[in-house]
């Protein structure tokens, strides 16, 4: 998972449960409960989305977002 914020930020997190209204999630040891409806910080499975809720440069997003296509046209490729 992606921590991301409205600043910008971007950190590695690992989701340590889910409910309906909450994330908690893991990020540098610390534990932290990230409202689903918190308006400056959100959790993303994909850079590319992170990237987009968090206003970064279209460039960027389009680098990610490219990425993520790729890896799943090779995720449908038939094994050799």
């Amino acid at each position: 998972m992606l921590l991301a914020s409205k600043s910008g930020n971007i950190s590695a997190a690992k989701l340590v449960s889910e409910t309906d209204t909450e994330w908690q999630l893991q990020v540098e040891k610390r534990e932290l409960s990230i409202s689903k409806t918190d308006k400056q910080m959100r959790a993303f499975k994909d850079m590319s989305e992170a990237l987009t809720w968090a206003g970064a440069e279209a460039e960027l997003i389009e680098h990610f977002r490219a990425q993520d296509e790729a890896k799943a046209d090779e995720g449908t490729q038939p094994q050799h």
